[in-house]
């Protein structure tokens, strides 16, 4: 096992220090001209329009959240997804859960798109049949995420043995909370790998909750990483909110997983400091103290900016600027996928197969029907 840190940063809370008192080695210490070329200002950028969008829809004041019922807030964890994508090519398939958005921001997935899939209208690449933040895009190689929290890691290792097969010089990366480590399917996709010799790239944020679950409540062993060696999986544990660190652990990961044909598992240890999500209130489980320890002293997306800014890329009138363009961006995009038309009815049944079975064609008739006899229980903006 690898701990990877950089010259600044330091060792992650008590739980990285636990480490090393164990005896694990110190880790490789980061050059700064392995990675300096390609973060600058467009990654604080990227990183800063991701951060606007999750926050209990504070983009949006004055104007009421009463647009969508669910968030699911990703603060912190914004850097962590969005400090490795330099290491990813366009060419790398993903296959996420919804707290990556970050991913598909950074490959050009636009601000209007996430808007479109969020309101589900007709310009919405999967038809509104997704509920909001389940996102996927061909173009972008980002398989449309599932809610079934685990399904996406066997299922990023059958992508990986894809490629292996096809003899492309490509990887497949999954991501997935600590939480959904006590899932089977991390079990199932982890030996698949193994066994199969994928190259993929199973990346864990263990932010130590599981909505309400601590980690202690999970298992006993020293975090995930250990899990991914149990299978035979070389593993990397990384500091989570230092991003440079982050990037620098996955580049090596990436290459370990193409030059060698082989799967590995990144375990990035950071915190959740905000809610699971607007329908959770974790001040009822953890300790105020607590977050706002996370939140002031180890913020990543502060470290990041302290170093971007050191280094002559950034800078405070370039924040306030782009925050507020950002906003304006954001406003203009709900505006419009609310005036855009619903997906027809017929939507419902497509893209499945190539002639409609008797058996779709009968609930498309019965629905039809009952739409007929009862109007006012169905939206009226959706052609039938």
């Amino acid at each position: 096992m690898a701990i990877w840190r950089t010259r600044s940063s330091r060792t992650i809370a008590n739980h990285i220090r636990k480490c090393m008192n164990k005896g694990f080695m110190g880790g490789a210490v980061v050059n700064q001209s392995s990675w300096s070329s390609t973060l600058q200002s467009c990654s604080l950028s990227s990183l800063s329009s991701h951060r606007l969008v999750p926050q209990n829809c504070s983009y949006l004041h004055p104007l009421p959240c009463n647009r969508a019922t669910l968030f699911s807030l990703q603060r912190f964890k914004s850097s962590v997804a969005e400090r490795q994508l330099d290491s990813f090519f366009s060419s790398d398939s993903d296959d996420e859960q919804y707290r990556e958005p970050g991913v598909l921001l950074w490959r050009g997935f636009t601000l209007q798109e996430f808007a479109n899939q969020c309101f589900g209208n007709k310009a919405d690449h999967g038809k509104g049949r997704q509920m909001p933040i389940h996102y996927g895009s061909k173009e972008h190689n980002f398989f449309t995420i599932s809610s079934p929290i685990g399904t996406q890691l066997p299922q990023a290792a059958g992508i990986a043995y894809s490629l292996k097969m096809d003899n492309k010089k490509a990887c497949a990366v999954s991501y997935i909370g600590d939480g959904g480590t006590s899932e089977g399917d991390f079990h199932a996709g982890l030996n698949f790998a193994a066994v199969m010799e994928a190259p993929v790239i199973f990346f864990c944020r263990n932010n130590g909750w599981a909505i309400s679950t601590h980690v202690s409540e999970q298992f006993r062993s020293d975090g995930i990483v250990v899990k991914g060696q149990g299978y035979g999986i070389r593993s990397i544990r990384v500091d989570g909110n230092d991003a440079l660190a982050v990037y620098s652990a996955v580049s090596a990961a990436r290459e370990m997983a193409i030059n060698e044909q082989r799967p590995i598992l990144v375990e990035a240890l950071t915190y959740r400091i905000g809610h699971h999500s607007t329908s959770d209130d974790s001040t009822k489980y953890r300790a105020l103290d607590e977050i706002d320890y996370w939140k002031l002293a180890r913020n990543p997306v502060n470290r990041f900016r302290c170093w971007v800014q050191r280094n002559g890329w950034w800078s405070e009138q370039q924040e306030t600027e782009l925050r507020k363009s950002i906003r304006k961006q954001l406003l203009q995009a709900i505006q419009v996928a609310e005036k855009t038309e619903k997906p027809p009815l017929t939507e419902l049944f497509s893209d499945v197969y190539d002639h409609l079975p008797s058996n779709l064609l009968e609930q498309e008739k019965r629905l039809r029907g009952t739409i007929s006899r009862h109007p006012k229980d169905y939206p009226s903006d959706v052609s039938v």
